[in-house]
């Protein structure tokens, strides 16, 4: 009997040393995770003469989340004017962190869980309210038709139908890009996205209708291919027969979603943002809107504006350039260091996430002249190796082998959409524009684009 009680004693004893042993490795990890490697890091490209805040115990675990979350809810309470610079109001942490510690810069940001930004848009659900004037006139805002636009060309480019046949499949990929836009700002902290909460959930569930939706789509399209049927060309179609091709079957459904995602991301979101600045800008600029509009009638003529005649338009081009030059619709490129990196001469910690703001590059006096923030598609007219002097200084779709794919495809359509435009009507501000740029995803006019539309 003594001796099973010493035995037993001996257990618990090794219970207890195991227990507290695994404490303290969970408690140095957890140490080494929050406290350890960030100072480290920070050392190492203090050393190498990058600046930034310090990370002290008041910014553990989320840096400068808290005074970035400051900073962009007063930028978006101001509005300001056509002619300001813009960067202090689509980025204000970074700009201040620029402005203060150089261009040689860092912030220890994560992505943090946001705000509701359906509630301050108000151009999410598309009022189709006209006020007509006495001249004939009316007032539009050009951001909701638009949106509705390019997402029937999406649709019909996707899947060769129209939008109202696939509505529900073009609801879902729209509230799938809601929550990604949530998901960019979210606390990036181990298992998050397995946490079940009420984004995580609602996200498993328009998966799996979206799941059920293209599973239909594939089982029409298999049974088709097996018949010998043909059957118009779409993007998906082609996304399906190259993963029937490759598997036999479909290998990984959340990757045809995802490439759908993309797509549908890259000619709607892309193409309105573009479509929509350059309607502001064009009704700003009516010099240019007009030498636009005359580019049209020379190329086109009494004919509908086609395919075969966008390569001609120049002037539109150089517009286009300026446009995405001065609001590109993706602010920032980053991108995550997974293992040190030598990157000239700067070595890159491991776990480092480099951010390249395109807005700020894109409006660098440095780099474009004293004029950077103003609208002078004129700085176009020789290509964009002119404009840049060579420099790799301008890349609103990205740049390299992860260059946006949709690229061609979003100019495409955006000059066919503004040549239609530009040959039917003539546009200015109404007098109830309010010029605040902010970024939900991509750069958008915040209130919307009330413009006056005149008939010509």
């Amino acid at each position: 009997m003594k001796t099973e009680i010493v035995g037993g004693s001996e257990k618990n004893i090794w219970s207890s040393m195991l227990f507290i042993t695994a404490f303290l490795i969970l408690g140095w990890r957890i140490m080494d995770r929050i406290w350890l490697k960030p100072k480290k890091k920070e050392r190492m490209l203090k050393q190498q003469g990058f600046k930034g805040n310090p990370y002290s115990l008041t910014r553990l675990l989320f840096g400068d989340v808290k005074e970035n979350s400051i900073e962009y809810a007063e930028a978006l309470r101001k509005t300001i004017n056509v002619h300001d610079e813009a960067v202090p109001r689509v980025m204000p942490f970074v700009h201040k962190t620029i402005e203060k510690y150089g261009k040689m810069s860092f912030i220890g940001i994560l992505n943090q869980e946001g705000e509701e930004w359906s509630k301050s848009r108000k151009t999410q659900n598309p009022s189709f309210q006209l006020e007509k004037n006495k001249d004939g006139s009316c007032v539009v805002d050009v951001m909701s038709h638009i949106e509705i636009l390019t997402t029937k060309v999406v649709s019909r480019t996707l899947f060769a139908t129209d939008y109202a046949q696939d509505k529900r499949i073009y609801e879902i990929l729209k509230e799938l890009t809601a929550i990604a836009r949530q998901t960019t700002r979210i606390v990036d902290l181990p298992g998050a996205k397995y946490l079940p909460t009420m984004t995580n959930r609602r996200s498993e569930q328009i998966k799996n209708e979206l799941r059920k939706s293209f599973s239909i789509l594939i089982n029409e399209r298999a049974k088709a291919i097996k018949a010998g049927k043909t059957m118009d060309d779409n993007f998906f179609h082609v996304l399906l027969e190259s993963e029937l091709a490759e598997a036999h079957g479909i290998k990984n459904m959340d990757d045809l979603i995802g490439n759908v995602q993309l797509f549908y991301f890259a000619g709607h979101e892309t193409t309105t943002a573009m479509l929509v600045w350059t309607m502001i800008l064009l009704s700003i600029h009516q010099n240019w809107q007009e030498r636009a509009r005359q580019e049209v009638f020379q190329v086109f003529g009494d004919r509908k504006p086609d395919y075969e005649g966008l390569s001609q338009l120049k002037i539109i081009t150089m517009i286009f350039n300026e446009v995405l030059r001065l609001y590109p619709p993706i602010v920032e490129l980053s991108r995550l260091v997974e293992e040190e990196t030598k990157l000239g001469q700067y070595t890159i910690p491991a776990d480092t996430l480099l951010m390249l703001p395109i807005i700020i590059l894109h409006r660098d006096r440095e780099l474009w002249g004293e004029d950077a923030n103003e609208f002078k598609p004129e700085r176009f007219a020789e290509g964009v190796l002119k404009a840049t002097n060579g420099r790799l200084a301008f890349f609103p779709f990205g740049s390299g082998p992860r260059v946006c794919i949709g690229q061609n495809y979003s100019l495409l359509e955006a000059k066919l959409v503004l040549a239609n435009i530009l040959s039917n009507f003539s546009f200015e501000l109404a007098p109830t524009y309010t010029h605040a740029p902010y970024v939900i995803f991509t750069v958008q006019p915040q209130y919307g684009a009330p413009l006056i539309l005149r008939k010509i």
